[in-house]
């Protein structure tokens, strides 16, 4: 959960249209959520201002998957990072707005509009062409 939809949520039970047993029901895998392979940080929206990354590389299409229907079904952005495209083909056909990136190996899911936190400028720089995806990725996740 990001701040906006911790908001939304306990702005609906003060004023009546959510009830209690349902905004717990919602808060009740915060932190973490076990999906018996991975576990979630269900909260580091809250505490970083953005969620946590899925790790694609020792991860089946099906954990991936099951990884993104969670994050995504708590209306989360998500990032899947060293995704080989094989396994995209396979995770696009369940979440079809999902953007893979084949140079970065990036597979991303817009659940919301990112915010500019107006940080600043991040330049990435690479060697080389054998540098590239790794570069990619960098940019990316940026």
């Amino acid at each position: 959960m990001n701040v906006k939809s911790i908001k939304k949520l306990l702005e609906g039970v003060k004023g009546g249209g959510v009830p209690v047993a349902d905004a717990m029901s919602v808060l009740k895998t915060l932190p973490y959520e076990d999906l018996d392979f991975a576990t979630i940080d269900t909260h580091r929206s809250l505490r970083r201002g953005f969620p946590e990354i899925i790790y694609g590389c020792g991860k089946t299409p099906a954990q991936i998957k099951a990884i993104l229907k969670a994050m995504t079904g708590r209306g989360e952005n998500c990032l899947a990072t060293r995704v080989d495209p094989q396994k995209a083909r396979s995770v696009k056909k369940a979440f079809r707005k999902a953007v893979y990136n084949e140079l970065a190996r990036t597979l991303y899911v817009k659940a919301h509009e990112v915010e500019d936190a107006g940080r600043g400028v991040i330049l990435v720089i690479s060697a080389g062409t054998s540098d590239m995806p790794v570069a990619e990725e960098a940019a990316v996740v940026a």
